[in-house]
């Protein structure tokens, strides 16, 4: 699981894809939450990209799955 807090934005959308750009998860719906909990446990091990959009900016995080 991955924890998100402190989203003082405001989250507009959260996706996550594949290191090769494949959407795994997309338009997680976060609309205006401060804080969110994503379970990636269906998730195979590696690399993802968890991308969260909000109402002033765009983010790209990194996410390694052992």
């Amino acid at each position: 699981m991955v924890s998100l807090k402190n989203l003082v934005d405001g989250v507009r959308n959260l996706s996550i894809s594949s290191i090769d750009g494949k959407y795994v998860k997309k338009n997680i719906s976060q609309v205006g939450l401060q804080q969110s909990v994503l379970d990636l446990s269906g998730l195979e091990s590696g690399l993802y990209l968890l991308n969260i959009v909000t109402n002033q900016s765009q983010q790209t995080i990194k996410i390694i799955l052992k």
